[in-house]
């Protein structure tokens, strides 16, 4: 019994256990999660309102200062690089004081030959005024405003072309003699003339007067203040007594610059059938392959020598060049340099030079040069204060000078007009000069101008129209 008893007991009371285990249980975890959950509320509520931002941000920012800082520094930096590559060159180069480079007196060359030259567009020409090229535009909208009357081109004959100067400019004054054909009038070619230098757009606009004189009308031009050209107009058949071809033929000289870049411009030089006089540029590609051609076949070489412009170094003369900063050493040895790389040259031009032919110092230095190596002088005229040619007469280097620039403007009928503004200048002094470049154009036009070129002068090599 005691043992049933206890027994039972036993298994009664783990019956009665387990309910209050159970009990307990659930009531110690119950009790546990209200106390946890009100802990938690009461407790937990001001730890994510204080605690938890302020970690959060003093996370941040301990973990990104190092970075934020760097980038603020590069950001400060690429700024003030900015400033210094787009502000300081412009600067420097409207600054009206800059600087010549300190002369150097170094005897080698200045520059490497492997340096990659430009391609031919991209060679710079000094023009030598603008003005100039203005007249030369206006002369060629006359040109085109009688040809668009039908007025012959042998009807038009450019008498005489005089170089007139006025402070600071010099320009072309130009008589041309205009043999009206039947049924065009004085009137009617007055009026379109001016309709169409009134539409113009160069600045300031060209404007002409009329009037009569002994009997011949005649129509002047002016432009910016200056009188350009002469227009006499004979209203009869058939050219005037004299005005056909010459019979007295004067000298003309053609001289081409800047051959060296290939040798594809220089073909069609080498093909024409009158002396063309080739002037290399130094240290191109192909500046000893032209001179040694040019040779072959019968024609001048010339040393094409780069010299400082007015306008250095926004315009760059090329490789070589000398500069008024540069002492007589430094000078003599760049044109040694130059002759050694142009073979067969027996005379030399400028390359630009509009202010370096304008210094009689340095100009003496390099004609003193040439004057001991037996070679002629021709200035390329880039400046109306040049000091080369007086200075070559003084020196007696044979020398003379550029009469007309052929090539100003890259258009047939405005290097025709040239050429026949080129006899008339040699009509009046007995020979002329023409400089032109080297464009396709230029070969062109002087191949169809080969007749009217032998008919009204004397084509003579450079060497003729020396003094």
């Amino acid at each position: 019994m005691a043992a049933g008893s206890s027994g039972k007991t036993g298994t009664k009371a783990k019956p009665k256990a387990k309910p209050s285990a159970k009990a307990g249980s659930k009531g110690s975890s119950s009790a546990g999660r209200k106390s946890s959950s009100s802990a938690g509320r009461k407790g937990s509520t001001p730890q994510k309102k204080k605690k938890k931002p302020t970690r959060k941000s003093e996370s941040f920012w301990s973990r990104n200062r190092s970075y934020l800082l760097g980038l603020s520094l590069g950001l400060l930096l690429g700024a003030l690089g900015a400033v210094v590559v787009l502000y300081l060159p412009r600067d420097a180069r409207r600054t009206a004081a800059r600087p010549i480079p300190p002369p150097r007196t170094t005897t080698t060359r200045p520059e490497p030959r492997t340096r990659p030259s430009p391609s031919p567009g991209l060679i710079k020409y000094e023009e030598n005024r603008r003005l100039e090229r203005r007249i030369k535009i206006l002369e060629q909208e006359i040109y085109r405003v009688l040809q668009e009357l039908k007025i012959p081109e042998d009807d038009i004959r450019f008498v005489e072309v005089n170089t007139r100067a006025g402070g600071a400019r010099e320009w072309d004054h130009t008589s041309i003699q205009i043999n009206l054909p039947p049924g065009l009038t004085f009137k009617k070619t007055a009026g379109a003339l001016e309709q169409a230098l009134g539409r113009m757009k160069i600045r300031p606009r060209p404007r002409l007067t009329t009037g009569a004189r002994q009997g011949v009308s005649f129509i002047d031009v002016f432009f910016d203040g200056l009188h350009t050209h002469a227009l006499s107009l004979v209203p009869a058949a058939g050219l005037r007594a004299g005005s056909g071809p010459e019979s007295r033929r004067p000298k003309v000289v053609l001289v081409i610059d800047d051959f060296g870049l290939n040798m594809d411009q220089a073909r069609c030089f080498l093909e024409l059938g009158f002396p063309v006089a080739f002037s290399v540029l130094p240290f191109q590609p192909h500046s000893a392959d032209v001179a040694r051609a040019a040779r072959r076949s019968g024609r001048p070489v010339m040393l094409h020598l780069p010299m400082q412009p007015l306008h250095w170094p926004e315009v760059d003369p090329g490789r070589g060049a000398l500069l008024v900063s540069m002492d007589r050493p430094e000078i003599e040895a760049r044109v040694r340099a130059a002759l050694d790389e142009v073979p067969f040259a027996t005379g030399v031009n400028n390359h630009m030079g509009s202010r370096f032919t304008e210094d009689q110092t340095r100009m003496n230095w390099v004609l003193e040069l040439l004057r001991d190596r037996n070679l002629f002088f021709l200035d390329s005229w880039t400046s109306i204060r040049s000091r080369a040619l007086a200075e070559a007469r003084r020196l007696g280097v044979p020398s003379n000078r550029r009469s007309t620039f052929l090539v100003n403007v890259q258009e047939p009928e405005a290097i025709r007009i040239q050429i026949r503004k080129l006899v008339a200048r040699a009509r009046r002094r007995g020979a002329a000069v023409g400089i032109g470049h080297p464009y396709p154009i230029t070969c062109q036009v002087l191949k169809k101008e080969y007749n009217y070129l032998i008919s009204r002068a004397e084509l003579v090599s450079v060497t003729a129209v020396l003094k």
